[in-house]
């Protein structure tokens, strides 16, 4: 089965006898490939039927294969757009989406009525959700479509908790009609020399192409020198390219006003080079 898209492997359990105990297993469903229209349908399902992400894969509302696979692809669904508050009470209402097939006004919106128990209006904090009891064999995480915001708010907390088991992490900026970044996280089988190196291993070309970002940042924002970068602090701009540091702050370079404190990035990486696992342990 995991040779099918995702919606085909799905109806598997309905349509072939004996197919629900395979579909019990990660390898049915691996790679777990979620395209825009897949991801919104899974996270609003899961959404309504366990709000809180707190059933174990034995018990959620899918075949728990779907949970052990190894890797994951995500494009995340757009966020949906909560109904005004009058129309509340009037039961069910209507939900603009956005399709995944691109910014026509005729094709790439439908309106949907979906209850408000369904509605998933922050996407990335709802697949994260889903790493509490699921996903534990994942080795190789590829999240796309990401609010740049959602993430940049949250991303040293996820570094630390979701993304914590993962000895490498990597955020990309897509640049076009709006910020949406592309996160990849991976780690190597136990017993593999990871090629990559450690956490803190010391590499001179990371930093964020400031040229890129020239007319929106604040002349007073100097960033800082080489020198002036700690190995922890050196981590953190290898996996998110998108910031600089100045002073004792972190500013995204696209939205300079996000920043991160330099005291808590240097905490943040010295736990995680301290516990993160490394394949040739």
């Amino acid at each position: 089965a995991s040779f099918l898209p995702f919606r085909e492997t799905a109806l598997l359990g309905t349509l072939a006898r004996g197919a629900e105990e395979v579909l019990e297993e990660g390898a049915a469903w691996n790679p777990l490939v979620l395209e825009r229209r897949d991801s919104a349908r899974l996270l609003r399902h899961l959404r309504q039927h366990d709000p809180v992400g707190a059933l174990p894969p034995d018990s959620a509302p899918v075949p728990a294969g779907l949970f052990r696979v190894w890797d994951l692809r995500v494009d995340l669904m757009d966020p949906d757009r909560a109904p005004p508050e009058d129309e509340e009470e009037a039961g069910p209402s209507p939900v603009v989406t956005a399709s995944a097939s691109g910014p026509s006004p005729l094709k790439s919106r439908r309106l949907l009525r979906e209850p408000r128990s369904r509605l998933v209006l922050d996407p990335l904090e709802e697949l994260c959700r889903r790493f509490r009891s699921g996903f534990a064999s994942a080795s190789s995480l590829e999240v796309s479509n990401i609010e740049d915001h959602r993430l940049d708010y949250r991303f040293l907390q996820l570094r630390g908790s979701v993304l914590a088991r993962f000895s490498h992490v990597h955020v990309r900026l897509e640049q076009s009609d709006r910020a949406r970044y592309t996160l990849t996280a991976w780690r190597c089988p136990k017993g593999i020399p990871d090629v990559h190196g450690s956490l803190l291993r010391d590499d001179s070309t990371v930093g964020c192409p400031l040229s890129l970002f020239s007319d929106a940042l604040p002349t007073l924002l100097a960033p800082a020198s080489p020198e002036d970068i700690t190995a922890e602090e050196r981590a953190f701009l290898k996996e998110h390219p998108a910031v600089f540091k100045s002073g004792n702050a972190f500013h995204v370079a696209h939205a300079p006003w996000r920043t991160f404190n330099c005291d808590v990035v240097r905490r943040r990486y010295a736990h995680l080079a301290a516990v993160t696992p490394s394949g040739s342990d």
